[in-house]
């Protein structure tokens, strides 16, 4: 988030000020992606707030709001609700495999029923990812991007999350009925060339929306993926 989109903000709420008697609200979500320079200026306007306005912030990672926004706001926590509450509510919104789509949206069940459409397709990549070093680059690359290129490099995280895990015997966190699978590749990983290629998705995502061709973009992040591997 801008600072001009801040900017921007601020001026909409100042011409309106006196316009309007009605309750505004202005919602931030994500809040901690703003910078320094936008969180400096969202907190001018929370020191003098336009009249009959609150602002929401949502920040998933409160520890990255600056200190002077925070101390600003009320905070309410709202954490992830029981597993067993969530289960049952996905159920009842009648979501397939509400348990491995609960799994690979962390546990927050909104984010599960969101991304639930996709999750059937999604193991279909899991299958070809499971391959290792001998993964069709140019197949996995396709069925990825159905999702588009910022869906497909946060399934590679969290694909390479849960490897990591499994290097060090660890249970895994969004694919826990893939445990036996990831174990399985975990054995032939070289851990140098995983953290490499984990920094590299983590560049990728800045570059998400580039207009270069993704399919090419996706298949040579593809090709580093089999380079994780012993051969």
């Amino acid at each position: 988030m801008s600072v001009e989109q801040i900017r921007q903000l601020i001026q909409l709420l100042s011409l309106t000020n006196h316009s309007t008697t009605a309750m505004r609200v202005v919602l931030i979500h994500p809040a901690e992606v703003m910078n320094t320079a936008s969180a400096n200026a969202l907190l001018k306007v929370l020191e003098e707030p336009p009249n009959n306005t609150i602002f929401i912030l949502v920040a998933h990672q409160i520890h990255r709001l600056l200190p002077t926004i925070i101390s600003r706001c009320q905070a309410i926590a709202m954490p992830i609700p029981q597993r067993k509450v969530a289960i049952d509510w996905l159920e009842s919104q009648q979501v397939g495999d509400p348990n491995g789509v609960l799994d690979y949206a962390g546990g927050a069940p909104l984010i599960a029923l969101q991304n639930s459409g996709d999750f059937t397709a999604q193991s279909m990549v899991y299958q070809h990812l499971a391959k290792g070093g001998k993964l069709d680059t140019a197949a996995c690359a396709g069925l990825l991007l159905e999702h588009g290129m910022e869906a497909a490099l946060t399934l590679l995280q969290k694909w390479m999350f849960d490897l990591q895990l499994s290097t060090h015997a660890l249970p895994s966190h969004y694919h826990m009925k893939l445990a036996k699978s990831l174990q399985a590749l975990a054995k032939s990983v070289n851990l140098s060339a995983l953290l490499d290629f984990q920094r590299e998705l983590v560049q990728a995502k800045v570059t998400a929306n580039h207009p270069l061709s993704q399919e090419l973009q996706l298949e040579a992040i593809l090709l580093n993926y089999k380079k994780v591997f012993k051969h």
